[in-house]
């Protein structure tokens, strides 16, 4: 279920994302995204600009347009670099040729797989920018801790210092108690980060494979006699029935998804004490029209101070995602059959 995805945007220096899957190389202005974790909230910002033509720096220094680029791949490298020359104030052959308000607007181009690897491949070698958060240096609480949040947002301080300042971690089968205990870990167990936003589902009832896999396992007609194709392409999220708004998720006649009951977000802070409080009320994310979070006192000057987030257009997202994890959780009985049969895994 590819939920929380990367919808929360960092307007200074913030790092691209590569999809494989869209051969897109796309500027979602985050830092860390967990597999399948939980939906994107949007926020609520104007219109992604296109830019017709932007001015890039080559590797002689001199500003060159996007259509003197040998290809994509030089094309996205070079915006990268610029994105990350920026906030370390360092004096590189990658300069800001822009207005900032380029640079925060998403930043798409097409490109081959083989460019997509190669850039991929580049920039994780050679960068020192945190594609993940994975934090294993606590304290006290936190101090036999590693800790991978589902999104994580890092700046740079005064002195050109990278800290993780924010937060979200999810809870779908994760108790609601264990969201809170990392939140105390983020906050108590010496980190830099200010702000913890916690996100829990609930699923009613709880998932269990609707089909006893004992049976399908022991006669392999037995999931086509059911309706189930044994060619994985085939289940498709489209064909997925939702009984209400929220689920239950049916497919061909079996229930996949119970319905999501409840969805809610808290924001967590430090007080004087070093302590980590729950910040201001529970929200609703089932029913409010929108929400918004205040990054005061969290980020640098120069850094936004807040967002508002859609939650019309969340709820609308997590129609479609409980389709998908219906569909998913439909192709991972097949693949288990197929392990037990022997058969060859793509």
């Amino acid at each position: 279920m590819d939920l929380f995805h990367q919808n929360i945007d960092v307007p200074i220096g913030a790092p691209l994302e590569f999809s494989q899957s869209s051969n897109n190389l796309t500027s979602p202005h985050h830092y860390h995204r967990k597999s399948r974790s939980l939906p994107s909230i949007p926020t609520t910002n104007p219109e992604p600009k296109v830019l017709e033509k932007r001015e890039f720096c080559a590797g002689d220094g001199k500003p060159t347009t996007a259509a003197e680029h040998k290809s994509p791949y030089d094309e996205a490298y070079s915006y990268v670099q610029e994105c990350r020359s920026w906030p370390k104030n360092e004096d590189t052959t990658f300069h800001l040729h822009r207005p900032l308000e380029d640079y925060e607007a998403p930043f798409a181009i097409k490109m081959s797989i083989e460019d997509w690897t190669k850039l991929s491949s580049e920039l994780e070698r050679e960068s020192d920018e945190t594609w993940g958060v994975d934090q294993n240096k606590f304290k006290g609480r936190g101090s036999s801790s590693g800790m991978q949040p589902a999104l994580a947002i890092e700046v740079y301080d005064g002195n050109g210092v990278k800290k993780t300042r924010w937060v979200l971690e999810t809870g779908f089968w994760e108790p609601y108690e264990n969201l809170v205990r990392d939140a105390r870990v983020w906050l108590e167990g010496g980190s830099d980060v200010g702000m913890v936003m916690l996100v829990k589902f609930t699923e009613t009832p709880k998932y269990r494979f609707p089909i006893n896999i004992n049976d399908v396992i022991d006669d392999v007609n037995k999931l086509e006699d059911l309706g189930i194709p044994l060619d994985r392409r085939q289940i498709a999220y489209e064909d997925v029935f939702l009984e209400e708004p929220f689920g239950p998720a049916r497919y061909r006649g079996f229930t996949w998804v119970g319905q999501i009951t409840e969805a809610f977000m808290e924001i967590w802070i430090r007080n004087g004490n070093n302590k980590a409080i729950q910040y201001g009320d529970r929200q609703d994310l089932l029913s409010m029209a929108q929400a918004y979070v205040s990054f005061e006192g969290i980020f640098p000057s120069g850094y936004f101070e807040g967002i508002t987030l859609d939650l019309e257009m969340f709820r609308s997202t997590l129609r479609e995602e409980i389709q998908e994890l219906a569909s998913w959780r439909c192709r991972e009985l097949v693949r288990r059959c197929e392990r037990e049969w022997g058969l060859f895994e793509d």
